[in-house]
């Protein structure tokens, strides 16, 4: 009896571990579909003392109710701050959610967990685990913290620069480094490689050909430092279209012949912008009256047969570019 109802315990207490590490909050599934960690973990690796990293967690509503973030997302040290996420996530559509962690405000090791509440507002919502991870390594100062080129606009070339310092005890150089070529043109120039403070000056270019989209990137530094010879800098920035339009495809699902319902767009452009009014066969796009860089439109459909919707709808600006926009939707006889 006493062998048996140790055997029981063993498996009770052995299923109770079990569930508690197979817990993961349904929101985790929005960041990573497959094999979804309880924790979504981005690791910066080792970097210099005073970096200023940035990550953009892509997010993926894989449901079908439209859903959002609900509040800022809290984390557990101000080293670690939500700047920019999507307002809202329509079913199937991708969104973002962006963090930045400030290594000049700790040394050594350093894990951050993220909370993000997400829902659609009632009832159905969960709390994403994140977590941000890096080392700050003391013997080098970048200053600035990281390379960041903000929104640049298609075709522009831009240049930023950052300065490499390193104060260890040991004699050290920087041989060489390494970029995404097809995104950046590097160029390293010594500034002092006397004395007990060597330092670098790393310039940075955005070409020209970059298509529209976020920069993500790292130039890497090889030094002479047998025991960590990489110095990783973080670049980052926004090549932005002349305009970009979120949600890309806009769902209206299953409707009745007559029925009325409205969908928000909105329409991000690189400069100011004013939208013209459009109606045609059914479909009605209220704009804002005043030039904006963004504009949120309300676009009303009324079917008017039943079938399956597919097309393309295209607004115009006061400075005669066009905007495209992709209407999708089954509407079913009353």
């Amino acid at each position: 009896m006493k062998r048996l109802l140790f055997t029981i315990l063993i498996f009770v207490a052995s299923s109770s571990i079990s569930s508690a590490q197979e817990f993961v909050p349904w929101a985790n599934k929005l960041f990573v579909l497959e094999d979804t960690p309880a924790i979504v973990v981005h690791d910066f690796g080792t970097v210099p003392h005073g970096t200023k990293l940035k990550y953009r967690f892509k997010v993926t509503n894989i449901y079908k109710v439209p859903l959002h973030i609900l509040e800022r997302p809290t984390v557990e040290c101000g080293c670690v701050e939500p700047v920019a996420w999507s307002p809202q996530f329509q079913p199937t559509e991708t969104g973002y959610l962006d963090l930045t962690m400030d290594a000049s405000r700790f040394s050594g090791a350093k894990s951050v967990t993220v909370q993000v509440k997400l829902g659609d507002g009632s009832n159905f919502r969960s709390t994403a685990l994140l977590q941000l991870k890096a080392f700050s390594r003391a013997d080098i100062m970048l200053t600035p913290g990281q390379i960041d080129f903000g929104q640049v606009a298609v075709g522009q070339k831009l240049t930023r620069t950052l300065d490499v310092v390193y104060s260890g005890q040991a004699k050290w150089e920087v041989i060489s480094g390494e970029a995404n070529d097809k995104i950046l043109d590097v160029k390293i120039e010594p500034i002092s490689t006397s004395g007990r403070k060597p330092s670098y000056r790393v310039t940075a270019g955005v070409k020209g050909d970059v298509p529209a989209g976020v920069i993500q990137e790292q130039i890497v530094l090889k030094t002479t430092d047998q025991s960590n010879p990489f110095v990783t800098i973080n670049v980052s920035g926004q090549v932005l279209a002349p305009f970009e339009v979120s949600p890309k495809i806009v769902k209206f699902d299953e409707l009745e012949v007559g029925q009325v319902a409205s969908k928000r767009v909105i329409i991000s452009g690189n400069k100011n912008f004013k939208l013209e009014s459009f109606s045609e066969e059914g479909i009605t796009a209220k704009v804002q009256p005043f030039p904006n860089r963004m504009q949120v439109i309300e676009l009303q459909f009324q079917p008017t047969a039943a079938g399956v919707i597919k097309k393309d709808i295209t607004l115009k600006t006061d400075t005669n570019d066009k905007i495209t926009i992709s209407i999708e939707g089954t509407v079913k006889a009353k």
